[in-house]
């Protein structure tokens, strides 16, 4: 729905605006693939879950894996309110409800 606010600064308004979005990544729940034809050689693919990908990161690279943990810088342009940064320091905190992960960053 374009409310036609025109280009909007803070990622949770720009849902609401048909302006370009600038690069960003969004939460997957489902993830499916297309095959339109067959390839002649290869297209052979493997689908893991990120839970997967996080236990083998810490089975095979545990100093590397730790990188996840650390803080991380996360924007807040066009959210700052008067005097403060145009970013915050959080950590992500992953709350688990049924099968629905939720990623919650944390201001620190």
């Amino acid at each position: 729905m374009d409310t036609g606010e025109g280009v909007f600064l803070s990622s949770r308004a720009r849902t609401a605006s048909t302006a370009q979005l600038r690069f960003h990544t969004d939460r997957a729940d489902i993830v499916g693939l297309l095959c339109v034809s067959r390839a002649k050689s290869g297209g052979e693919t493997r689908i893991a879950s990120s839970v997967t990908v996080h236990n083998e990161m810490f089975r095979r690279r545990p100093a590397l894996a730790a990188l996840l943990y650390a803080p991380i810088y996360r924007s807040r342009l066009g959210e700052e309110k008067e005097a403060t940064r145009c970013f915050t320091r959080c950590r992500f905190l992953v709350v688990v409800k049924g099968n629905s992960p939720v990623t919650i960053p944390v201001p620190m």
